[in-house]
């Protein structure tokens, strides 16, 4: 979520890049993010929010399947959701 969208599949190409066949990634990502001007918070931290489907279809075509999907509230009691994809490279 801190990475612009013009850097996101090289980076996810380099995430892939360094995990071993069949390595596991957790990614936990939030949704709903209030307080946000031009995707930045009050700091200028970058809070780019994408719908867990575009993120897990991304590492697909990288070569990795999905494990697990679980979506959670934000335990600081924020206004704030989130979710985490398992995803294991190679099958």
């Amino acid at each position: 979520m801190h990475i612009p969208d013009q850097e996101l599949f090289e980076c996810a190409t380099q995430i892939r890049d360094l995990l071993a066949d069949d390595g596991i990634l957790v990614l936990q990502l939030s949704l709903h993010r209030t307080g946000l001007s031009n995707d930045r918070d009050d700091t200028g931290r970058l809070y780019n929010e994408r719908p867990p489907e575009e993120v897990q279809l991304l590492f697909e075509r990288l070569g990795f399947r999905l494990v697990a999907r679980a979506d959670v509230p934000d335990f600081l009691n924020r206004d704030i959701r989130w979710y985490t994809l398992i995803l294991q490279r190679g099958f």
